[in-house]
């Protein structure tokens, strides 16, 4: 009897101890199984919502792209309209028409700056992560001057 389950030495008692054993039982099983399938329920339930937030994120970000492609593209259809009106507009208008253009360029000229900046940033990150991915090794290869004095330019946000 000693190496039976638990379960089975206590069969061997008692009908009156049946009824307490088969409730024991049944509260060991569903605090048992409770943990798990609740914990298991939660983990799809992050899942779920990680997943979601990152189609919102890429959403978002598609959506962004697309409207600043569309204003790039208005920016430049109205220069052109601009720079071909203006001379023909009376005294103030030619003049006017001039400077529109040029803040239009500036325009221009700072959205594509912001692009490559954006772009700059994403490669800096990825340079970040790949020093903290190789922190040891570099520390062992005595590079960690270099490595801090380059963090300090890049951490700059």
């Amino acid at each position: 009897m000693l190496g039976m389950p638990a379960a089975v030495q206590h069969a061997s008692q008692p009908a009156n101890d049946l009824t307490a054993i088969t409730a024991s039982i049944h509260v060991k099983r569903t605090a048992i199984a409770s943990p798990s399938s609740s914990s298991a329920a939660g983990n799809v339930q992050q899942q779920q919502q990680q997943q979601q937030q990152q189609m919102d994120a890429q959403s978002k970000e598609s959506k962004r792209e697309s409207l600043v492609a569309l204003a790039v593209k208005g920016i430049r259809l109205v220069r052109l309209a601009i720079e071909k009106l203006g001379p023909s507009l009376p005294f103030p208008g030619a003049e006017a028409a001039n400077l529109l253009v040029s803040l239009l360029d500036m325009i221009d000229t700072a959205i594509a700056n912001h692009s490559n900046l954006g772009e700059l940033r994403k490669r800096a990150l990825a340079f970040l992560d790949i020093l903290a991915a190789y922190h040891q090794e570099l520390e062992q290869l005595r590079y960690k001057s270099v490595v801090d004095e380059y963090k300090e330019l890049l951490e700059v946000q």
